[in-house]
C-alpha cells in the first residue's frame, strides 16, 4: 500500500480526535471547496481507512481497553437490549458493532462514488419506455439505480 502524505495523515489524525471528516479535511490543509464529497471520497480509500484502524486501536489500548473489549461490550449490549425488548437500543449497538468490524465499507465507497458522480455531473439517464427518467451508476460490476423514489 502507497504511503499517506502530511495531509492525508493529520486528514487521519484528525479523524482519530473525533473531528469530522470535512472538518478533518479542512484542517489537514486541504481546500474547502468541495470538502464535503473530497474528504468522503478520500476517507473511503484504503490506506486511509487501514490508518484510521492503527490509530483508533493504539488509542484504544493507551486507555487500557483493545478493540476486542469494544466489540465484546457492544455484543453485550446488544444481548441485554433484546432481553429487555429494547429494539432500538439492539439496533444502535449493532450498528455500532457493523461499523467497528468495517461491515460498512461497500457501501461507504459506493455514497463516495454516487456522490462525486452527481457533483461531476456524470450521471445519465438511461433510455427506453420501461424507464424514463432512470438514473443507473455501475460501481465495480454492480449497478445501483439512484432514480428519485415517490413516497408509497
Amino acid at each position: 500500500m502507497k504511503p499517506l502524505n502530511a495531509r492525508q495523515e493529520k486528514f487521519c489524525q484528525n479523524l482519530a480526535m473525533g473531528m469530522s471528516a470535512t472538518q478533518a479535511y479542512i484542517a489537514a490543509g486541504f481546500s474547502a471547496k468541495g470538502a464535503n464529497s473530497a474528504a468522503s471520497k478520500l476517507k473511503s480509500q484504503p490506506q486511509i481507512d487501514a490508518r484510521l484502524t492503527e490509530l483508533r486501536d493504539g488509542a484504544a489500548q493507551v486507555a487500557d481497553f483493545s478493540r476486542q473489549d469494544v466489540l465484546n461490550n457492544l455484543a453485550a449490549a446488544y444481548n441485554l437490549a433484546m432481553r429487555e425488548q429494547a429494539i432500538g437500543h439492539a439496533i444502535s449497538a449493532m450498528d455500532k458493532y457493523s461499523k467497528i468490524c468495517g461491515y460498512d465499507a461497500a457501501e461507504k465507497r459506493r455514497e463516495a462514488a454516487l456522490e462525486a458522480a452527481l457533483e461531476a455531473g456524470e450521471l445519465g439517464e438511461s433510455g427506453g419506455s420501461d424507464a424514463p427518467g432512470q438514473v443507473v451508476v455501475t460501481f465495480d460490476a454492480e449497478t445501483v439505480d439512484a432514480s428519485p423514489r415517490s413516497p408509497t
